[in-house]
C-alpha cells in the first residue's frame, strides 16, 4: 500500500516577524504525526514496506509513482489530466501518451472531469494561473508518468520579477514542484517567486525560490554649482543674480552681511582698516534616508526612497566698499557681490528585496516544502549638493590727484610707510554661497520568507525550511548611513 503524508497539522503559524535561519542550516525532522485532510497526499520520499501486487480500483498520486491500478501511469488515466511541458500540446487527450501543455488547460479539464492535474518533467514558462475553482497539481514525474517523484523535476518559471500570479481560485494545492523567479532588474527592484490571492493555498513539498534583488540608485541629474559673485568693475559693485532672483545694487555704503548684497563704499582710511569680505551662504540641510522596514505598494513589496535635500542653501554676502581716502586723493573700489548657492544633492532609492511568496489575500499553508531567497540589494548613496559659487572681487581705488593707482596695496601697510598708504580703499570681496545639502540614501533590500499583507496568513509544518540570502547595505549620505536591510522567515504588513 502506498504511504502519504497528509496536508495540515501545521505547528507553527508566524504572523509576526521573526529573524530568520541562515541559509544552508540543517532542516528540522520531517512530521511524523500528519493529521487534517487525508484527501491530499504528498510525497513521503520512501516505498511502502508492503506492496501490493494486485491491481486497484483507485490510484492516487504518490511518492514512488506507482501505477496501483495497472492502467500504465501513476494516477488515474481518463480522469487525471497530464501534462508535459516540452512535448504536450492542448488539442491532445490529456492522457500520458497524449499529455497537455499548458497548467491552465489543463485544470479547466481536470476540474470537468472531476480530477487532479499531474506535471511531467521540464521547464513551464508561466507569469498568471487565475483558473476558478478548487484544484491539485501534483509534479516532479518523469515524461512517462511512472516512478519516483523529484520536485526539481517539474519547474514553474515565471519571466519577470512580478513572480507568479496565482489568483482567482478558492482551494490550490501544488506538490512536488518548484517555483523559481528571475532576478529583479531596473523596473522591478524587488525579485518576487509568487503572488497569492486564493482563498487557500496549500504547498507540500515545493521549493519556492525567488531570485536577487537589484541595487538602488539615483534619482536625480548631479547637483548644479552656484555661479560665482560677479567682480567690481569700479566705484560701486554689481547686481547678480541667483535662483531667478536678482542681487539689489547700492550706490553708496552698502552694509557689511546684507543677502546678497553687490557691496560699495566705505572703508576706514584713519583706522587703515580693510573693507571686510562678506560671509559664506549658509550650507543647505541633508535630505532624509530611507526607513527601514519594507512597504506593500501595489501587490510588491519595496522600500521607500532616500529624500532629496531641500533647496535651502544660502548666497554669499556682499563684501564692504573700499573707503575714499581724501587725504590721498583716491576714492574707494567696489565690493565684489556674493557667490550663489549650490543646488541640492537628489535622493536615492533604496535597493530592492528577495521575497519568496508574498500573501496578498487568504492563508498559505507550507508543508515539508523550501523557502529560499537571493540576496537583497544595497541601497543607492545619496548625490552631494552643488558646490557654492565663489564670491566676486573687489576693485582696486580709484585714481584721483593723489598717489597712483598702482602704489596703493591690496594690504595694509605700517605706520612707518612713507606714502602712509594702506587698503582702505580696496573694495572687500564677495562671500562663497552655501554647499547645497546632501541627497538622502537608500535603505538595504531585505530577504523574507513570506509576507503577510493585511489579513492574509501563513503556517507551516516542522519539516518545511528557509534559506534566506543576506541582505542588502544601507547606501551612504553625508555623514551617515541610511538602514541596512534584515532577512526573516515570515513579515506582516
Amino acid at each position: 500500500m502506498k504511504s502519504f503524508l497528509a496536508l495540515a497539522g501545521l505547528v507553527t503559524l508566524l504572523a509576526t516577524a521573526g529573524c530568520g535561519a541562515d541559509a544552508g542550516s540543517p532542516s528540522p525532522a520531517p512530521n511524523t504525526n500528519p493529521a487534517g485532510d487525508a484527501s491530499v497526499n504528498a510525497p513521503d520520499g520512501g516505498a511502502d514496506a508492503e506492496a501490493s501486487t494486485a491491481c486497484s480500483s483507485n490510484d492516487a498520486p504518490d511518492a514512488d509513482g506507482e501505477d496501483e491500478n495497472c492502467d500504465g501511469a501513476d494516477g488515474m488515466v481518463g480522469i487525471d489530466v497530464y501534462v508535459d511541458p516540452s512535448a504536450g500540446s492542448d488539442t491532445n487527450l490529456g492522457s500520458p501518451a497524449t499529455p497537455l501543455r499548458s497548467l491552465k488547460a489543463a485544470i479547466l479539464l481536470a476540474g470537468s472531469r472531476g480530477g487532479r492535474v499531474l506535471l511531467g518533467k521540464g521547464q513551464l514558462t508561466i507569469d498568471v494561473l487565475d483558473a476558478p475553482g478548487s484544484y491539485e497539481v501534483h509534479g516532479g514525474y518523469s515524461s512517462t508518468f511512472v516512478g519516483p517523484r523529484k520536485r526539481e523535476s517539474s519547474v514553474l518559471a515565471p519571466t519577470t520579477p512580478l513572480g507568479l500570479a496565482l489568483s482567482g481560485a478558492t482551494e490550490v494545492t501544488l506538490v512536488s514542484l518548484s517555483i523559481i523567479g528571475p532576478n529583479a532588474d531596473e523596473k522591478v527592484m524587488t525579485a518576487h517567486a509568487l503572488r497569492t490571492s486564493v482563498d487557500h493555498l496549500r504547498l507540500v513539498d515545493v521549493e519556492v525560490r525567488s531570485g536577487n534583488a537589484a541595487p538602488g540608485v539615483v534619482l536625480g541629474a548631479p547637483a548644479a554649482n552656484g555661479e560665482s559673485g560677479i567682480n567690481a568693475t569700479g566705484s560701486a559693485g554689481s547686481p547678480l543674480t541667483c535662483n531667478g532672483s536678482a542681487q539689489p545694487s547700492y550706490s553708496t555704503g552698502a552694509a557689511l552681511g546684507k543677502m546678497n548684497a553687490a557691496g560699495a563704499l566705505p572703508g576706514s582710511c584713519t583706522a587703515k582698516t580693510p573693507a571686510a569680505s562678506g560671509a559664506g551662504g549658509q550650507a543647505g540641510t541633508h535630505g532624509a534616508h530611507a526607513t527601514k522596514e519594507p512597504v506593500l505598494e501595489g501587490g510588491l513589496v519595496g522600500w521607500t526612497p532616500g529624500g532629496t535635500a531641500p533647496d535651502n542653501a544660502g548666497p554669499g554676502l556682499g563684501g564692504a566698499g573700499g573707503a575714499n581716502c581724501a587725504a590721498l586723493g583716491n576714492y574707494g573700489g567696489g565690493a565684489g557681490s556674493g557667490g550663489c548657492p549650490g543646488g541640492p544633492g537628489a535622493g536615492a532609492t533604496s535597493g530592492g528585496g528577495s521575497v519568496a511568496v508574498v500573501v496578498l489575500a487568504g492563508n498559505l499553508t507550507l508543508a515539508g516544502s523550501l523557502l529560499r531567497t537571493g540576496f537583497g540589494g544595497n541601497g543607492g548613496n545619496g548625490s552631494p549638493g552643488g558646490e557654492g559659487g565663489l564670491g566676486g572681487r573687489g576693485f582696486q581705488p580709484g585714481c584721483g590727484t593723489g598717489v597712483p593707482c598702482d602704489k596703493i596695496p591690496a594690504e595694509c601697510t605700517p605706520s612707518t610707510d612713507p606714502y602712509q598708504l594702506n587698503c582702505a580703499g580696496w573694495g572687500g570681496n564677495g562671500g562663497p554661497g552655501g554647499k547645497g545639502g546632501h541627497g538622502g540614501a537608500g535603505a538595504g533590500g531585505w530577504s523574507i520568507g513570506v509576507v503577510t499583507a493585511g489579513a492574509a496568513s501563513v503556517e507551516h509544518d516542522a519539516s518545511t525550511s528557509f534559506e534566506l540570502g543576506a541582505p542588502g547595505n544601507g547606501g551612504d549620505g553625508a555623514t551617515t548611513r541610511a538602514p541596512d536591510g534584515e532577512k526573516h522567515e515570515t513579515w506582516a504588513l
